[in-house]
């Protein structure tokens, strides 16, 4: 070899206790495996039970047709009412709002309307909102153009509504 070196890593070397070694290795990787799988099972338990309770919202909502009117004809959407008194408004084909302004969401109680929350569509037109109040015995939700931030009240015709 000359003036080289020779270096062996990981050379191996027995041991008077290799038999003792293997067992204790084997019940370390039984252990690790046994954890691993009470933990999937405990994971796949608790997904279970989130499934469970987003199939019992699913079933009690209820949908009601945001209607177009003038030039907001083409505009789609609906208002979805979730078993607890949760509602959501889910619209398609919006066009992004004049610089300043914003949409907003009204609650309508016999002509009454209350502020429910802003929101702006994404690229594409669509608009996911949670309406902020209960819509229980309200008659309608509609949506209008307001000055970014929102009003107390609206400054425009409504471009959508939904009977409730």
């Amino acid at each position: 070899m000359g003036d080289g070196i020779l270096a062996y890593f990981g050379y191996p070397r027995a041991h008077e206790d290799d038999a003792e070694r293997a067992i204790r290795a084997g019940l370390a990787a039984a252990a690790a495996l046994a954890l691993v799988t009470i933990g999937m099972f405990a994971w796949n338990a608790s997904l279970q039970e989130e499934n469970q309770a987003l199939q019992g919202e699913l079933q009690g909502q209820q949908t009601y047709a945001l209607e177009g009117t003038g030039a907001a004809q083409e505009m789609q959407g609906e208002v979805v009412r979730l078993g607890d008194e949760r509602a959501v408004l889910v619209a398609e084909d919006l066009p992004s709002p004049p610089e300043g302004e914003t949409y907003e969401t009204w609650i309508l109680s016999e002509d009454v309307p209350e502020p429910a929350g802003l929101f702006e569509p994404d690229d594409a037109g669509v608009a996911a909102a949670p309406i902020e109040g209960s819509i229980e015995g309200a008659d309608a939700v509609a949506v209008t153009v307001e000055p970014s931030g929102g009003s107390s009240s609206p400054t425009s015709d409504p471009l959508m509504t939904a009977n409730v």
